[in-house]
């Protein structure tokens, strides 16, 4: 116990700083390149920040996480455009969440992280600004929870709908780009580790800093929790029959 507890210490005090901050933000888009070197190569402008909720949502979630182009339009500009879905607010979540606003952004943003973004994010940026801080800061206990199961159900989904996605468009991104595929199941052994690690810790970090939203969360969790698992087989079927025309 004393050897966890050092080490949440040591995680802070490293983290917490400025400059650490810089210096990871500068890491993660370093990690983008090199995980998908075709993409960067051929395209615009690969290294984008994506908003964790959309932009009229509370402040407290006003943060951004890197995110490539390709995922970026996925997410928000391509078909359906999920990222973009108006927030659950009906009397289920309210009664659930017992009507704690907090309790249902944290929610909704960690779902649609897991659901929507790769690779797993530990931090959130300003959008084109210079601070940063720990996701698990804000989000409460049951939310990190729900991210990392979220991401790791919504793998296979990603990685087709990518496919769909520049098999469908093969202009921008270039067909070329289909080379980062292979490349990003690789790095999944960089990713994996982290994103067990971060939501393990991260949840003892939020439940301690959020213990009221992480108690208000905790039956909102299974709502989400279920959404999150009809996303990965919905939009795995989806992104197939996109496919078909190219098999």
């Amino acid at each position: 116990m004393k050897k966890i507890v050092l080490t949440l210490i040591t995680f802070f005090l490293i983290t917490f700083s400025q400059s650490s901050y810089a210096f990871f933000k500068e890491i993660g888009a370093l990690y983008l390149v090199i995980t998908n070197p075709a993409e960067a190569i051929t395209g615009h402008h690969l290294v984008e920040q994506q908003h964790i909720l959309p932009q009229y949502r509370n402040a407290e979630f006003q943060g951004t996480v890197l995110i490539t182009r390709s995922n970026h339009t996925i997410s928000d500009r391509w078909r359906n455009k999920p990222f973009l879905d108006a927030p659950d607010d009906n009397i289920i979540i309210n009664l659930l969440t017992l009507g704690n606003d907090s309790s249902k952004d944290s929610l909704d943003a960690a779902f649609r992280l897991g659901s929507y973004v790769s690779p797993y994010a530990i931090f959130s940026y300003k959008y084109n600004g210079s601070s940063s801080k720990m996701i698990c800061t804000y989000f409460d206990g049951p939310s990190m929870v729900l991210y990392g199961i979220a991401w790791a159900i919504n793998l296979p989904q990603r990685y087709i709908n990518k496919i769909a996605y520049i098999c469908e468009t093969g202009t921008e991104p270039s067909i070329f780009c289909l080379i980062d595929v292979p490349i990003n199941f690789i790095s999944l052994v960089v990713e994996v580790p982290l994103a067990i690690a971060g939501t393990t810790i991260g949840t003892i970090i939020a439940t301690v800093l959020n213990p009221i939203d992480s108690l208000c969360s905790f039956l909102g969790f299974f709502y989400y929790l279920i959404k999150a698992i009809c996303i990965a087989i919905y939009e795995l079927i989806a992104a197939l029959i996109v496919l078909i025309p190219f098999i």
